[in-house]
């Protein structure tokens, strides 16, 4: 099975960890099973811009850009996605919506560390910047941004006492490790 993952101008962790994550959660097996179709998982990705495939298989995946992926129930099977909105959006019973695979983040990649961050902000990819990093820093807070290394924004996210962020992933990260957040809207 071919595993989907958006292809972002940068890095952005909500992508990125499809690289490892599935392989980790389903073992290697699952590159040798039925290579002509796709997971669809970690990622606002439910779109007409997926790639085209004989059969698709989606696992937790949310919908929110372009326009929504339309849901055939003879080349898609959907396992289930990430909330209410993407379910009723894709015309799916609500028993369907479940949360983003990426809430086993603390499970897959633990983290044992102090709470030494007062207070962290993690901008969406699209407006990362350094203008960002440095009002950030500016008033005190650490910044994390969402093209970072898996390693840091995880210890960052872990480390902190409270999140601000306007990036899905930084909340659903925070969420994983007991990290109080705030969203934002920019």
């Amino acid at each position: 099975m071919q595993l989907y993952k958006h292809q972002c101008p940068k890095p952005n962790i909500g992508d990125e960890l499809n690289d490892w994550f599935w392989l980790e959660v389903f073992g290697e097996k699952i590159e040798n099973v039925r290579k002509n179709e796709l997971l669809v998982g970690i990622g606002t990705v439910l779109s007409t811009e997926l790639p085209d495939a004989v059969h698709y298989h989606v696992v937790g995946s949310g919908t929110g850009y372009g326009e929504p992926f339309e849901v055939n129930e003879n080349n898609v099977t959907v396992h289930f996605v990430r909330g209410p909105l993407t379910a009723e959006k894709l015309g799916l019973d609500s028993d369907k919506a479940i949360t983003d695979p990426a809430i086993m983040i603390a499970k897959l990649r633990p983290q044992r560390v102090k709470k030494d961050i007062p207070v962290a902000v993690m901008t969406h990819v699209g407006i990362d910047s350094d203008e960002y990093r440095a009002l950030v820093e500016h008033i005190g807070w650490t910044y994390i941004s969402p093209s970072e290394s898996e390693a840091s924004i995880l210890s960052k996210i872990a480390r902190s006492e409270i999140l601000i962020t306007s990036a899905m992933h930084g909340a659903i990260m925070a969420d994983s490790y007991r990290v109080p957040w705030v969203p934002i809207i920019t």
